[in-house]
């Protein structure tokens, strides 16, 4: 379960089986859900719930999607770091700061106003923290993640580019009920058509996640 190609298609099957008891309540309730969001791969369930994926589908893309962000990146050479109570102006400017030709790192989660995770080959990433501590008064935390790769960074692109090809051999189907995607923190209707859904999802492999 350590592998993220394990991993992500059990999150997902974890967050379905939650809605399965979730949609019993709120029928029970006389609820309707008015729109759905996930983090990350979190954006998965939140599509079987929409009804844009089948399940069945959404397993085996979120398997791949965990697989072929393992391959992009040898491990070892990319981190990620939670940096908590740093200004988002001051974590854009450190990433660009500290990276070069060969060496990159990016704002990757903007999981909420005072936590920033950044994503990316490792050594830059402590550049940008080093620089953050030299440059920014207030004090701060950076918290190295437990992640097998640098997800959401330019590192992912090849991944990115996989994912895609596999997504292209299923049905997307527009949303039955809004969504909200990662990569722009927009909202998508009945209106919205499965290849801009399909987008979506390649887009966020190597995309910042905008939860905030």
């Amino acid at each position: 379960l350590t592998l993220t190609q394990n991993t992500q298609p059990a999150i997902l099957t974890h967050s379905v089986a939650l809605l399965a008891s979730l949609q019993n309540v709120l029928k029970e309730k006389g609820h309707k859900v008015s729109c759905v969001l996930g983090h990350s791969v979190g954006e998965y369930a939140a599509l079987v719930a929409a009804g844009s994926l089948e399940f069945k589908d959404a397993v085996k893309m979120v398997h791949l999607r965990g697989k072929y962000m393992q391959e992009a990146c040898p491990a070892g050479v990319g981190s990620m770091h939670a940096l908590l109570k740093v200004p988002e102006e001051i974590v854009r400017k450190a990433c660009e700061i500290a990276s070069n030709e060969n060496s990159k790192v990016m704002p990757a989660n903007f999981n909420e106003p005072s936590q920033i995770v950044i994503s990316g080959h490792a050594d830059a990433c402590l550049r940008a923290i080093d620089w953050i501590k030299e440059n920014h008064a207030d004090p701060f935390r950076s918290v190295e993640l437990k992640v097998s790769a640098p997800f959401h960074s330019s590192l992912m692109l090849p991944a990115a580019q996989n994912l895609k090809n596999e997504l292209s051999k299923i049905t997307v189907h527009s949303p039955k009920t809004p969504y909200i995607a990662n990569i722009d923190a927009k909202s998508y209707g009945p209106e919205t058509s499965g290849e801009k859904v399909l987008s979506n999802l390649v887009s966020q492999v190597d995309g910042s996640v905008m939860w905030s």
